[in-house]
């Protein structure tokens, strides 16, 4: 089904390469920065796909809790996702997904979720930066 889905998704635009088992990533393009979008297709089973993408912005570790804080008060606003701080490496990615439960998974389901986590990433992309950049 993995295959079915790439090739699916390759025809919408999506050109996707595998990472690992379940877990594939690309390059992406936007209007304010590039992104790496990662989909995650090993929970296909649970009826769970995710899709992340990955800001080109780096945290220091002084700045954590208070860029932490201010994508807290982003997120308030987001009501499909929401962004992540991760604090060992300073990576900043914007996370979305679907739950298909008592229906059958649609490619254009996938393609929504892998262009919102897309889109929500690069339409901050310049807000975000200003504040991690503010000292």
């Amino acid at each position: 089904m993995e295959e079915e889905i790439l090739q699916a998704l390759k025809t919408e635009g999506w050109n996707l390469e595998k990472a690992n088992n379940g877990l594939y990533h690309t390059r992406y393009q936007g209007q304010n920065t590039e992104l790496i979008v990662h989909l995650n297709i090993r929970n296909l089973d649970k009826s769970i796909i995710l899709a992340i993408a990955y800001l080109p912005i780096k945290v220091i570790t002084s700045q954590n809790e208070r860029v932490a804080r201010w994508l807290n008060q982003l997120n308030l606003k987001t009501f499909f996702g929401s962004f992540e701080l991760n604090y060992n490496t300073g990576e900043i990615a914007f996370r979305t997904g679907i739950f298909y439960f008592n229906t059958d998974l649609q490619i254009p389901m996938i393609v929504n979720c892998l262009d919102a986590a897309a889109y929500a990433a690069d339409m901050d992309y310049p807000s975000i930066l200003e504040t991690v950049e503010n000292n």
